[in-house]
């Protein structure tokens, strides 16, 4: 950072840049490498203004456990299959959930990565604990059941009925 950029990371955008190319240049940097990182730091920086991004409507949320708990939990992206076993922080699942908010974005006219404070305060807060009865959107949810997390690996097998 020093090197390049003199020490500011607003050095890295004189001119707007893309969220890929950002996420490119990124990867130089050990702990902005992955993609929850990045976008992370990219909403933060980007909604400062401390960075110039060209298309920062298009930034994902960034997943991570409590997103990803949250997405399936209340049934915004459901598991069709008897079993799933997958990490929250590779594909398919990583895009799946990235994919389900960008679309409930749209909806409802507001840009993924604004969804994410929310969505993670909730997960972490209430969904970790099935505390079901203080939540938001407890009328609105499916409550899924069977749904185990190990870590970042999530582990479904379908309840018997």
């Amino acid at each position: 950072m020093i090197e390049m950029y003199g020490g500011d990371p607003r050095n890295m955008t004189p001119e707007p840049k893309p969220i890929q190319q950002l996420k490119s240049e990124l990867k130089q940097f050990p702990y902005l490498r992955g993609s929850k990182l990045s976008n992370f730091y990219l909403r933060t920086m980007g909604e400062k203004g401390l960075l110039k991004v060209s298309d920062f409507s298009e930034l994902d949320i960034p997943v991570d456990i409590q997103v990803a708990r949250f997405t399936l939990y209340t049934g915004v992206l459901k598991v069709l299959s008897d079993s799933f076993e997958g990490c929250v922080h590779k594909d398919p699942l990583r895009g799946l959930i990235e994919e389900a908010w960008r679309n409930a974005a749209k909806k409802i006219n507001a840009y993924p990565w604004k969804l994410d404070e929310p969505i993670w305060t909730v997960g972490s807060k209430l969904c970790s604990k099935r505390l079901c009865g203080s939540c938001p959107v407890e009328d609105l949810c499916n409550k899924v059941k069977g749904m185990k997390f190990k870590g970042a690996i999530i582990l479904w097998e379908k309840p018997s009925d």
